[in-house]
């Protein structure tokens, strides 16, 4: 007796799923818009002292021992050059009130601390943003190919975090509000 195969019903509230090109970086990058992330920006600074940073959505933990986090950086971006000569780097976690700090750093200008409040970090006297919801000062620990990106992992050396923050959210491409236990949003 042949095995017959069941055919998969749709259910009504299931989302119709539509085959992607992998191959198109656009749809690549729409699909993945799907997840929300938090927002950092990633200070590091020049052989000559001069601060540097840029903006990441892609910042996870890695390991807790020993504490390591990582992030994405494009291959062909000027700062990746900064961050292999200084061999450490702040990363700073942007609240739900510093959309605008994050744009700020997204772009390509010479002097973006002009007028951005900062101090330099206790231990590795990196950058950190003083408003910052959270700040990790860390060594430059390996970084790895990942295709047109490198991922860069630090080992944390200092840390200090704001728990009074909402963080800033980047979903849909644009920023977004998180929503509390009782299913309102948070405040921007």
């Amino acid at each position: 007796m042949p095995i017959q195969m069941a055919k998969r019903a749709e259910h009504p509230r299931m989302a119709k799923l539509v085959e992607q090109n992998p191959e198109n970086p656009r749809e690549f990058r729409d699909v993945m818009g799907q997840f929300p992330t938090g927002v950092a920006v990633v200070c590091t600074s020049s052989p000559n002292g001069q601060p540097q940073g840029f903006t990441i959505s892609s910042f996870t933990s890695l390991s807790l021992t020993p504490p390591l986090v990582a992030f994405n950086l494009k291959e062909t971006s000027p700062s990746l050059k900064h961050l292999r000569q200084n061999g450490c780097f702040s990363i700073n976690v942007l609240d739900s009130t510093q959309g605008d700090l994050s744009t700020h750093f997204a772009t390509s200008q010479p002097d973006k601390f002009g007028n951005v409040e900062w101090h330099s970090g206790a231990i590795l006297r990196q950058p950190l943003i003083l408003q910052a919801m959270a700040t990790f000062e860390c060594r430059l620990w390996q970084e790895y190919a990942g295709g047109d990106h490198v991922i860069v992992v630090g080992a944390v050396k200092a840390m200090a975090s704001r728990t009074d923050r909402v963080p800033l959210v980047f979903h849909r491409g644009r920023y977004a509000c998180l929503m509390n236990q009782a299913g309102e949003s948070s405040q921007q």
